[in-house]
């Protein structure tokens, strides 16, 4: 993945997925690898299973995917002007972090602008 070899990491994800006892390892970075990849449709089916998958692992996966996952899943339908969905995912983000520190401020009040500019443009 960091090499810039997407296919050959979704391969990997998906093996390890397969072969690992860990069935959450490696969800973030198979989700990465086909948004990486242009893969829009998969990237979207991983980060939505990522952030919706019940697992005895929860709260140390979210504590690193949780947001960026919102975030980007917003940004994947902004980008296909799935306004509805964009927006949703975006209040889930600024939900999560609206109390975050103050360095991440920033990030939360670029999502909550391009809240109200999709909903200004609906």
């Amino acid at each position: 993945l960091a090499d810039g070899q997407f296919e050959d990491a979704i391969g990997w994800f998906r093996q390890q997925a397969t072969e690992e006892r860990c069935l959450d390892c490696g969800d973030w970075d198979l989700a990465r690898a086909y948004d990486s990849a242009g893969e829009i449709d998969s990237a979207l089916v991983e980060y939505e299973r990522l952030i919706s998958r019940p697992t005895a692992f929860r709260m140390f996966i979210d504590a690193f995917t949780l947001a960026p996952s919102y975030k980007r899943i917003g940004e994947l339908y902004e980008q296909r002007d799935d306004i509805d969905k964009a927006v949703e995912y975006y209040n889930n983000f600024v939900e999560l972090w609206d109390e975050a520190d103050e360095f991440l401020q920033p990030q939360v009040q670029d999502v909550r602008n391009r809240i109200a500019r999709l909903i200004s443009e609906k």
